[in-house]
């Protein structure tokens, strides 16, 4: 508890005997110690329920499976050489369990033979590096030697190397199925420091002092040798399971998805784009109209002149360069002049008709009819997965203009898109690591958590909560999830920063446990230095370190954030894997297509598409035991607008 030291602690406790007597006599406790007390009484609380050991729990172990038994040495053994943990067989005295295989360069990664594994890197454009312990070479994709062809395809030969996803997404397309794969050590070094802007192989293999090799197939050994090395560094910071569990199966995943794409209907995309020429046209005439002038609403420099200097209109804030003309300073000036509402409305048509009406049938692959999108897995620092060519969590989910872009998003013939979407996990997953009883009680019973939200800090029943209550009550709820301040939720509503603050009040007020939580991230990611999900990923926060309080700040927001992003994260990604497993067997009624937030896209035959509906439902829902129930909004339809 901040402003309560060890001895004080001890001494308060001596004299009343417990936490809750300390709490209830604070009143009696003077100055900024009795302040402190008062100020903490709920984070006390939750952080003693953080440390309580439960004593109830009735666990289904059968004492026997306790006792100690001897290891099994081969397994072991096994297991270290695969690992290429070298040093550890020698402290187990497991060097002769078997065949030993050396740590060399150009060795096994296990007790297979010497040319069991194989590595693989890209070497350049349509060229990759192949290697194993006798042979390295340089191929191009549309020509793997048969040998190799056989070895790559085989799921018992462990494959290593840097960039697998995409080297089984680009063999796939010449008909090799690059199966196997073990260790990818782009993936590895994104799991050990996240955020960065990329990974190359020789920036990774120099900066561990692992030898370089440019002679054809050099890449791959290359990659060979640095796995063992950055194996070893995921294990130290305790990032092998994440890698294993979560990270690695989501690479051939991920691949295929990339290879299989989405049919796109470029006639409704090209038709949809002249009818935005055609609007954008017409508010032209009537911003030229409200200025009094014909000018480039897209210059900022002009623009500036028009509002600033015609028009008279209030400067709200400077840059570097002039005047703002921001959609921030935009919003504010309408309530003065009608020019800055077209404004906005152009400027929003115009990103829809170049960022997707315009851009999306140039991405078409001529071949196929569908678009191909690059799904990233080692961009984000919270473990998001993102996307380009094109980037579709831009692609709008809501309103008109985002619902007819949708519909361009078609299955094929015979075909329907399943989507199913998670709902509210990321509140969802506060009330589970928060424990707050009023959060966890609204998820099990299945209420509103909106409505609920609002009914508590409006002081009114649920019933009588109308669309705008519910509206900031989701605002709320979103902004504490995100460090929102007073300000940040006041420009949000619209309402001045006293009755913001008043909200985020009365919301920690009924929701007390959220508070201490939430503290008690801060306070957790300021001592360790990362904030770390419920899988075990980690983000460093060197933001909260800083002398800057606006950047300490920002890191107090992440510290917040990323671990209920984060987990988020980590939870569509487990489902992803589940729902592959799960429409992998007994023949598949569907696979995945796209992700997209929360959300997954799947086809499948037409007579299949229930099937494959309840199949990804059940391995969504069944992706993590939380305290409340994980729900998913299942549809089923042609194109993804009437799917979603």
């Amino acid at each position: 508890m901040p402003g309560i030291g060890v001895k004080t602690a001890a001494k308060l406790l001596n004299r009343y005997g417990s936490l809750e007597e300390v709490l209830a006599h604070a009143d009696q406790v003077g100055g900024k110690r009795g302040a402190a007390l008062r100020e903490n009484r709920d984070r006390a609380l939750a952080n003693r329920g953080l440390v309580t050991i439960a004593t109830d729990l009735a666990l289904d172990v059968d004492p026997t499976s306790l006792r100690r038994r001897e290891p099994d040495r081969a397994a072991l053994a096994r297991l270290l050489r695969e690992l290429e943990f070298h040093r550890l067989l020698d402290e187990f005295g497991l060097a002769d369990e078997g065949e030993r295989v050396g740590g060399e360069p150009g060795s096994a990664p296990g007790a297979e033979p010497d040319r069991a594994w194989v590595g693989v890197a890209a070497a350049g454009e349509d060229e990759w590096d192949l290697a194993d312990a006798e042979e390295a070479v340089r191929v191009g994709t549309a020509a793997i030697p048969e040998g190799w062809r056989v070895r790559l395809e085989d799921p018992g030969v462990p494959v290593v190397g840097h960039g697998l996803k995409e080297a089984r997404r680009d063999l796939v397309r010449h008909g090799v199925r690059l199966e196997g794969i073990r260790f990818d050590t782009e993936v590895a070094a994104y799991l050990l420091v996240p955020g960065r802007r990329a990974y190359p192989l020789d920036d990774l293999a120099r900066s561990r002092g692992v030898a370089l090799d440019d002679r054809p197939g050099g890449k791959a050994a290359s990659a060979r040798r640095l796995a063992a090395v950055l194996g070893g560094e995921l294990e130290a910071a305790g990032l092998r399971r994440l890698y294993d569990e979560i990270e690695n199966p989501l690479i051939p995943i991920l691949a295929d998805m990339e290879a299989r794409g989405i049919r796109v209907d470029v006639g409704a995309l090209e038709a949809l784009s002249r009818e935005h020429g055609n609007r954008l046209e017409a508010l032209e005439a009537r911003i030229f109209e409200a200025a009094g002038e014909r000018f480039n609403p897209n210059s900022p420099k002009q623009l500036s002149r028009i509002l600033f200097e015609k028009l008279k209109l209030p400067v709200v804030k400077k840059t570097a360069t002039g005047f703002s003309t921001d959609a921030s300073v935009l919003e504010e000036l309408a309530a003065l002049h009608p020019l800055p509402a077209l404004l906005l409305e152009h400027r929003s048509l115009a990103k829809l008709k170049s960022g997707f009406l315009d851009a999306l049938p140039k991405l078409v692959d001529p071949e196929d009819g569908r678009i191909h999108t690059t799904f990233h897995q080692t961009v984000t620092a919270t473990g998001r997965l993102s996307s380009s060519n094109p980037n579709l969590q831009n692609v709008p989910i809501r309103g008109e203009e985002g619902r007819r872009i949708r519909q361009a998003f078609v299955a094929d013939p015979g075909h329907l898109l399943v989507s199913a979407d998670y709902s509210q996990i990321e509140l969802r997953i506060l009330a589970h690591l928060s424990g707050d009883p009023t959060l966890l009680e609204v998820f099990r019973t299945g209420r509103d958590v909106h409505t609920e939200t609002a009914s508590r800090i409006f002081g009114v029943p649920p019933e009588r909560v109308d669309e705008r209550m519910r509206r900031e009550a989701k605002t709320v709820n979103f902004g504490i999830l995100y460090g929102m301040s007073p300000f940040g939720l006041a420009r949000q509503l619209g309402v001045t920063q006293e009755t913001a603050r008043k909200m985020i009040e009365a919301y920690f007020h009924q929701f007390g446990a959220v508070k201490g939580f939430l503290d008690g991230l801060v306070e957790r990611a300021r001592t360790t230095g990362y904030a770390e999900t419920l899988f075990g990923r980690r983000r460093p926060i060197p933001e909260l370190r800083s002398r800057n309080r606006a950047q300490r700040e920002f890191g107090e927001r992440l510290a917040v954030n990323t671990p209920i992003q984060g987990t988020a994260a980590d939870l569509i990604k487990v489902a992803m894997i589940r729902t592959a497993r799960a429409l992998g067997e007994r023949g598949s009624p569907g696979w995945l297509l796209l992700q997209v937030h929360d959300e997954l896209v799947l086809e499948a035959p037409e007579d299949r598409a229930e099937e494959c509906a309840d199949r990804v439902r059940e391995a969504m829902e069944g992706a993590a035991q939380l305290a409340v129930p994980l729900r998913v909004e299942v549809g089923i339809g042609p194109n993804w607008a009437e799917a979603h």
